[in-house]
């Protein structure tokens, strides 16, 4: 038999250089145009092959490996999400709970106002009350002075009334 005019190696570095990108799209005759058309293309063909089928058989163990670790990934990318997802809820939440906070705050100063204004209001009306009541009582004192008056009044009327109907009979008896 004769020996091989290149090693596996040769060929398999050949295709590999000529499919650094995707080595699935390099054929064999594009390997034995590479390797200057020496060799037989059967056996270019047959390494390259093999070759290919190792890669594939090798993915295809690595693809159970990805599959875990692209689990894990998507598996962390989702809890990342969701603490973020609940992060903003939570901010969202205690944004809302400051505003209500907030509008109870403000409600809470224009009902303290408010009230106040009733107070003073209130105290307004209730000077004036009793403002009305002294007016009242002095009011009062004065009628009950003037009645008192008035009835000193009437009784000296009504003494001089007496004196002169006296006097007046006496002076018709002393005409008579």
């Amino acid at each position: 038999m004769r020996p091989r005019i290149h090693t596996k190696a040769e060929i398999i570095a050949a295709g590999m250089e000529l499919g650094s990108d995707d080595p699935f799209a390099v054929s064999a005759s594009q390997i034995h145009k590479k390797l200057e058309g020496r060799g037989r293309l059967s056996i270019v063909a047959k390494v390259w092959d093999t070759h290919l089928e190792e890669l594939e058989h090798a993915e295809a163990e690595e693809q159970p490996n990805l599959s875990t670790k692209l689990e894990e990934h998507m598996l962390q990318v989702l809890e990342s999400t969701r603490e973020g997802i609940k992060g903003l809820l939570l901010a969202q939440l205690q944004t809302h709970s400051n505003e209500m906070q907030l509008q109870c705050s403000a409600q809470n100063l224009v009902q303290e106002q408010q009230m106040e204004e009733l107070e003073k209001r209130d105290r307004a009306k209730q000077e004036q009350v009793e403002y009305l009541d002294d007016l009242c009582e002095k009011q009062a004192d004065q009628i009950a002075e003037l009645k008192k008056q008035v009835e000193q009044l009437s009784a000296e009327i009504h003494a001089l009334k007496s004196s002169s109907d006296l006097e007046m009979t006496g002076r018709s008896v002393l005409m008579n």
